[in-house]
Parts: C-alpha cells; sequence; structure tokens
C-alpha cells in the first residue's frame, strides 16, 4: 500500500487534525520514534504503560482545581493500582508454577517493588518514603501470591 493510502494518513492523521483543530488538542505520533523514561517523549517507562501519569496529574489539577494535594495523589495511586495488576499478570505468564519456587516468587516480588518504587510507574514520590513502599510491596505480593495461581488462575478472571 502506498504512503498516501496508509492508514496513518487516512485515520490518524486526519483524526488528529480534526481534534487539534476543533478541539485544540496537542497529537503527538510517537510510533517507532518514542523515547523512554521520565524525561522521554510521553514520560512512559515502556510501551505497556497505557496511561501517562505525568499528564493525568496535571489533568487532575487542571480540572478539578482546589483540592488536597492528597486528593490527586489517590487518584494517581488508583491507576498505579490497575496498571501493576496488568504489568504483574504479564511477568506471571512468564513464568509457569511460580509459586513452586524461591527464585521466581522472587523475581515477582522484586517486580512490584521496582514497580511502585520508579518515578515514571509507581506511587507519587512526595507522598511515599522507601518505608512505605517497601511495606506496601510486601502487601501486594502477599495478595498477589494468595490470590494468582496464575496469570489466568485468580479469583477475578472473567
Amino acid at each position: 500500500m502506498s504512503a498516501e493510502y496508509s492508514e496513518d494518513r487516512l485515520v490518524q492523521q486526519t483524526t488528529a487534525n480534526f481534534f487539534e483543530q476543533s478541539l485544540k488538542w496537542h497529537s503527538v505520533y510517537a510510533y517507532k520514534k518514542e523515547t523512554f523514561g521520565t524525561n522521554g517523549t510521553l514520560g512512559r517507562k515502556d510501551k505497556r504503560e497505557v496511561v501517562l501519569t505525568r499528564y493525568l496529574r496535571q489533568a487532575l489539577e487542571k480540572f478539578n482545581p482546589g483540592h488536597p494535594q492528597q486528593v490527586y495523589d489517590d487518584a494517581i495511586v488508583k491507576q498505579v493500582a490497575q496498571s501493576l495488576i496488568e504489568a504483574v499478570k504479564s511477568q506471571l505468564q512468564q513464568l509457569e508454577n511460580w509459586r513452586d519456587k524461591e527464585s521466581t516468587r522472587a523475581t515477582i516480588k522484586s517486580f512490584i517493588y521496582d514497580y511502585l518504587y520508579n518515578e515514571d510507574t509507581g506511587l507519587p514520590v512526595d507522598a511515599y518514603d522507601d518505608s512505605d513502599v517497601d511495606n506496601l510491596s510486601n502487601i501486594v505480593f502477599l495478595h498477589i501470591y494468595q490470590q494468582y495461581k496464575s496469570a489466568n488462575n485468580h479469583p477475578y478472571a472473567a
């Protein structure tokens, strides 16, 4: 298919232009061009992170002004929790019988801690110190250990 009839040109670029002109939205085409990390193109750790936390906080504060910082932190924590569960399930899919071996349990426990501690994916830095992150990662690990026999074998599976 030629470039003039590509999905990007016919659908994505047309839609982005419409949103920019009618709603004054700013669009970023980052496919195969995005840099990752806190100072990256969109502030994402990697392509699996679908919520742009950097912009979420800005939007929460802009559209809901005047609330205590804790309210914004709580909203982000909820998003972090949802993202963390999805990331852990992705990790579990790569590990067979993860609960049976100490090394695989340690891998998941470390993954949870790193995820929560990471500035890009984790908890609001100004609201949680190292011991908070350590305690919360232990609580999350215990929950995952008790509820997730595998990525698809858990009480929340549809």
